[in-house]
């Protein structure tokens, strides 16, 4: 049915043509020389979180560092400099507001190691890695742990090179295990070469081993294997710069050689 407003009485025979001819005159006309205006687009910026850090605990500092540098390989600048500055509090805030507003995210990260970060001597750090045991109650993942860190410490300041790195935990992870786990897990070590997978291996027997007292032990829950700290391997170690210097001069003279265990002692 035709409204009103199309000028046909009620009634009236309109023809097709008729009715496209009306919808011709009823057209809006564009006119050429007018451009569309383009459509609105709103571009959010992704919303990253970074762990707070107060500058009251330095042991979480690492982390704080770690998301940073993370961030940055898959956000902008703009992106992460708004997240960094949105987790500091507190003594962290007020060293960050001494670099300036528009300082950038490396700037900000290069102050805040300045004061934050760890400062200790490369030959410090290759001392304490090299006459690290595994302590008394703590377990295979733990030891590992520290072992690493450590160790992620000395290639970050550069004192060791990186291609060195995983040879050199895998050797120190097996040679600084308590006597207990490292008699029962030199074939492990001979045959499984990376590193996180001998981690795997040797937690397993610890596992084991555990197992194995709690079974044995009536009416005892054994958590933990008891340990038997090998003392002679301690001492001979422990704070000897020249045992240190030695063993680090192999990897210099030749870092593709995986070492025997006859070879390390």
């Amino acid at each position: 049915m035709l409204s009103s407003d199309t000028g046909f009485n009620p009634g009236d025979e309109v023809s097709g043509a008729t009715v496209k001819e009306w919808i011709k005159t009823k057209a809006i006309k564009v006119d050429p020389d007018v451009q569309p205006a383009p459509a609105h687009t709103v571009t959010d910026n992704p919303v990253v979180r970074i762990s707070v850090f107060s500058g009251e605990e330095k042991d979480t500092y690492d982390v704080w560092q770690y998301e940073v540098g993370s961030l940055l390989v898959k956000h902008g600048e703009e992106v992460v400099a708004t997240a960094l500055r949105r987790s500091l509090k507190g003594r962290a805030s007020k060293v960050v507001m001494n670099v300036g507003p528009n300082a950038s995210v490396r700037e900000i990260v290069a102050k805040m190691d300045s004061i934050f970060g760890a400062v200790e001597k490369g030959e410090n750090l290759l001392a304490k890695f090299f006459s690290a045991r595994q302590k008394e109650g703590e377990d295979v993942s733990t030891w590992s742990c520290r072992l690493e860190d450590i160790m992620n410490k000395a290639v970050q300041q550069g004192d060791v090179p990186d291609r060195n790195a995983e040879g050199m935990l895998r050797t120190m992870f097996w040679s600084g295990l308590r006597r207990e786990i490292k008699d029962v897990t030199g074939q492990k070590y001979d045959t499984v070469r990376p590193f996180d997978e001998l981690r795997i291996a040797v937690h397993q027997v610890e596992r084991d081993l555990m197992q194995r007292e709690e079974e044995t032990t009536p009416g005892k829950v054994a958590d933990k294997v008891k340990p038997v700290v090998h003392m002679a391997a301690a001492e001979r170690d422990e704070g000897t710069y020249p045992a240190i210097d030695n063993r680090y001069g192999r990897y210099e003279e030749n870092p593709t050689k995986v070492y025997s265990k006859a070879e390390w002692r």
